[in-house]
């Protein structure tokens, strides 16, 4: 009984170290959303332009139509004209840099893109 007692003992002891590096290899992916401040670093360089694309498209295709519309029906269009105004955005609203990036974007689009609330 005793040996069993103790492989389990021992097999429970290389567990939690085992499993502290593996909390500690993946500590990087944890990070807070970037701000305002370092999106608009991402969107003004050529290079990472990409990946702020993305993330303004991400946005556009989950909320339009819903929390603003952008009129017209071609992707690339929508897509050119959402970047457009969240560069404009958050340049001309630099008090506003420390909120989250997300946040952001959705604003710059519902300043940019109001729907028609009356229907027509």
């Amino acid at each position: 009984m005793e040996k069993g007692y103790l492989a389990i003992l021992i097999k429970k002891l290389y567990t939690v170290p085992v499993l502290f590096c593996l909390n500690l290899s993946f500590a990087g992916l944890c990070l807070a959303e970037t701000d305002g401040e370092e999106f608009l670093k991402v969107l003004m360089n050529p290079e990472s332009r990409p990946l702020a694309k993305a993330h303004i498209d991400d946005v556009w295709e989950k909320w339009d139509g819903t929390l603003f519309c952008i009129v017209p029906d071609d992707p690339k269009l929508k897509s050119a004209l959402a970047m457009d105004a969240v560069q404009k955005y958050l340049t001309n609203n630099s008090s506003e840099l420390f909120r989250p990036r997300r946040y952001l974007i959705i604003q710059a689009l519902r300043k940019s893109f109001q729907c028609n609330l009356s229907g027509e």
